[in-house]
């Protein structure tokens, strides 16, 4: 009789070792498709970054341009044509500093975080707790106590 349990608790070691390696596979594919999304995440923000230095950049082009164009007609020495430009570009000057802060995306690109990913564990961790046997399940049930239940990720919550 004695053989027979210790060949079944071997038997039950093997299965609970096979099981747990088979859920620790699962949990490294997870970990994977985990990692690949935070690197898409990653490369769809930098390509947002990008996108939004270049209409930054070209937006500069264009208010440096004027501003050129604004100097230089200061430099001019006939009155008649500096009164004919000049109302128009003190419009345009201050229709393009006004367009600074609206620009597109410019203030919306300050706010957001870099990447907003925060991983979600506790169901795991809830989970790994209550790994138990299907019969201990109902001695806990039934007496309020089980020797096996250890709370090893309690603490970490």
């Amino acid at each position: 009789m004695t053989d027979k349990v210790h060949e079944e608790c071997v038997a039950l070691e093997g299965e609970v070792e096979d099981r747990v390696a088979n859920l620790v596979s699962l949990l490294q594919a997870r970990k994977s498709r985990l990692i690949e999304a935070a690197r898409q995440t990653r490369e769809a923000r930098v390509r947002s970054l990008r996108d939004q230095v270049t209409r930054c950049a070209t937006h500069l082009q264009t208010t440096t341009a004027l501003l050129t164009f604004c100097i230089e007609a200061l430099k001019e020495t006939d009155s008649a044509a500096f009164l004919q430009i000049g109302g128009m570009l003190s419009v345009r000057a201050a229709t393009a500093a006004g367009s600074w802060g609206g620009a597109e995306g410019v203030q919306e690109i300050a706010r957001l975080p870099l990447l907003d990913l925060t991983l979600d564990d506790k169901p795991l961790r809830r989970a790994i707790d209550q790994l138990t046997f299907v019969q201990l399940k109902r001695e806990y049930a039934t007496t309020g106590n089980c020797h096996l239940c250890v709370r090893s990720y309690a603490s970490v919550d």
